[in-house]
């Protein structure tokens, strides 16, 4: 529930308070945690009601708040999990964006963040899924991380090849390249109908005689205009491949990808 409906303001449940409340689901989801149970949370002796309005509605304060540290974690092992998920599982845009949600959110209904902002977020997430090429855990690729650990075996993991999709006033995405990894009408398309959005366009696959070389195979029905690093063009039809090396520049519908490693 909002802050400002816990408090009993002169207010209605509404789209505003709607957004506080699936980032906190979110927040579950991701963090088996409330965002405001810390050490605030933790000092209350008596669960009651008067504690419940504290916590969540009169003070509530996010255990992660980068300005007010008052409700951090307590060294407790039942809010291990938490902390660990957090430092080890959970990518900074991710940590970006429920830190918004529980400080500039709780402060100012009219900055929550919205459904279309979780969207586009876990659509990234989704598309930089890289499995550890040691544990074959899954972890969540952040390009914002210098030196990324697998959050199981704690090895380091490789800067994995991507195609960049740079969108006109709209923040760049990159699709990671694993083995299967499939380029959908949504990535060349950031604004196409669910009907439409997960069309296969094309999918990463291996060479037929090398097995350590990987392309890139036209799934679509029009051909691809592909661009190497020496600037050679080449056009690649429909269910032909063309060789995913650095500085490919692959141009689908309109919308020009570049594959960086």
């Amino acid at each position: 529930m909002a802050p400002e409906l816990v408090r009993g303001d002169e207010t209605h449940p509404s789209t505003q308070t709607d957004l506080h409340s699936l980032a906190v689901l979110l927040f579950y989801l991701w963090m088996w945690h409330h965002p405001f149970h810390g050490e605030m949370e933790y000092r209350v002796r008596c669960w009651d009601l008067q504690a419940k309005k504290l916590i969540y509605g009169e003070k509530p304060v996010f255990i992660w708040d980068p300005q007010n540290t008052e409700n951090r974690l307590p060294a407790d092992p039942d809010y291990r999990t938490a902390k660990k998920r957090w430092q080890t599982m959970c990518p900074s845009s991710l940590r970006d964006l429920f830190t918004k949600a529980f400080t500039e959110g709780v402060e100012d209904p009219g900055r929550r963040v919205t459904e279309g902002e979780w969207q586009r977020l876990f659509l990234q997430l989704k598309d930089s899924v890289l499995p550890c090429p040691v544990c074959r855990a899954s972890n969540l690729w952040d390009p914002h991380s210098a030196a990324q650990r697998c959050w199981h075996c704690i090895r380091s993991l490789p800067s994995p090849p991507r195609l960049e999709f740079n969108y006109s006033g709209k923040p760049k995405h990159y699709l990671v390249l694993t083995r299967g990894a499939r380029l959908l009408h949504r990535h060349i398309d950031p604004h196409a109908d669910e009907e439409h959005a997960d069309q296969v366009l094309g999918e990463v696959v291996p060479h037929p005689s090398d097995p350590k070389l990987w392309g890139l195979r036209n799934l679509s029905k029009t051909p691809w205009v592909a661009t190497a690093a020496n600037q050679q063009v080449a056009e690649v039809p429909p269910s032909k491949a063309v060789s995913a090396v650095a500085g490919l520049r692959l141009t689908i519908g309109g919308i020009t990808a570049e594959l960086v490693n």
